[in-house]
């Protein structure tokens, strides 16, 4: 869906870090590369970005995914090293 420039709302690195609960340098690598920032240049060794509020919205359902998603896979082969009891016996010849 195409928007508008003068509709968005913009926010700052701060801004947003607040809302996700990181550091602003954090939010910077996390949104420098993202599509639709301004990248408004260098001030003071750091980079000034402004991030639409759908971008913002776009990165948080991005990354909400179920729990499920995540499980990880089981094995059932036991490491016969923890398991010596298992291993089988020494053939007597």
């Amino acid at each position: 869906m195409p928007y508008n420039v003068t509709e968005l709302e913009y926010l700052t690195v701060e801004e947003v870090a607040k809302l996700l609960r990181v550091s602003a340098v954090t939010a910077t690598r996390r949104f420098q590369n993202e599509t639709g920032v301004l990248n408004l240049g260098l001030e003071g060794g750091n980079r000034r970005l402004r991030i639409p509020r759908h971008v913002l919205d776009r990165f948080i359902a991005e990354r909400s995914q179920p729990l499920s998603r995540f499980e990880p896979k089981l094995s059932w082969r036991v490491p016969r090293r923890l398991a010596p009891h298992l291993r089988p016996l020494a053939s007597a010849s």
